[in-house]
């Protein structure tokens, strides 16, 4: 009766995952497809932090809320680590700049086409898109594939592939890719460290570097 009845669990907990799955393709082929509004990407957003945060609650017992510390201290330290994660890819970029491959762009807002508030609203999504994707990749899916692989390693590095994977559907680059995976990487490296929840700590950190990234510089120029 208890194997029927965790079998029956698990397949729960597969069924959830593979409906946040299917609704993350659609999006993206929806994006795809024709770009979409500030309101539905925000909407998009909303639903899946949702759904990440009610099933590791309901399927792992997993709150998100809780066992982050202190308020202060997970701010600080994510901003701080969050500026040496946009600092080191500014030096990756100038140096192959430097060597031919791609190229910068300097303050790259300043020439960003649209009114005041269209640039407040792409700086605003920089802020909060950050807290979907840690409580998705780094939180949700991270949780669902250790518990199928045992192995955090494997599940960290999977989940950094699924999340390279999607800015790469997203913007068809395939130098994002690399970024996004080798940020991941060095997400779950501070996730490691962290004892108790992170997710309060990896949002902050995601928060910073991509404004701080998306503020000073741009790359440019790669395929």
């Amino acid at each position: 009766m208890e194997t029927g009845n965790a079998e029956k669990s698990r397949g729960i907990r597969l069924l959830h995952w593979g409906l946040v799955l299917l609704l993350m393709v659609l999006a993206c082929h929806w994006f795809r497809s024709g770009g979409i509004s500030y309101p539905l990407l925000a909407a998009y957003h909303l639903v899946m932090l949702f759904l990440a945060g009610q099933f590791l609650l309901g399927d792992y017992g997993i709150d998100l809320r809780k066992g982050n510390g202190p308020v202060g201290k997970n701010v600080l330290w994510g901003v701080l680590l969050g500026a040496a994660a946009a600092a080191a890819l500014g030096v990756i970029v100038l140096c192959l700049a430097l060597l031919g491959v791609g190229g910068i762009s300097v303050f790259p807002w300043l020439g960003r086409p649209g009114c005041l508030a269209q640039n407040a609203l792409y700086f605003l999504q920089q802020l909060w898109v950050p807290v979907t994707e840690e409580a998705l990749f780094r939180c949700y899916f991270y949780t669902v594939l250790l518990g199928l692989l045992h192995h955090r390693k494997a599940a960290a590095c999977l989940v950094s592939f699924l999340f390279a994977l999607l800015h790469l559907v997203n913007n068809g680059i395939w130098f994002q890719f690399w970024v996004a995976f080798g940020l991941s990487l060095f997400f779950f490296w501070i996730r490691g460290k962290k004892r108790g929840n992170a997710f309060l700590l990896l949002t902050v950190a995601h928060a910073a570097y991509n404004c701080i990234q998306k503020l000073l510089f741009l790359p440019i120029g790669y395929p």
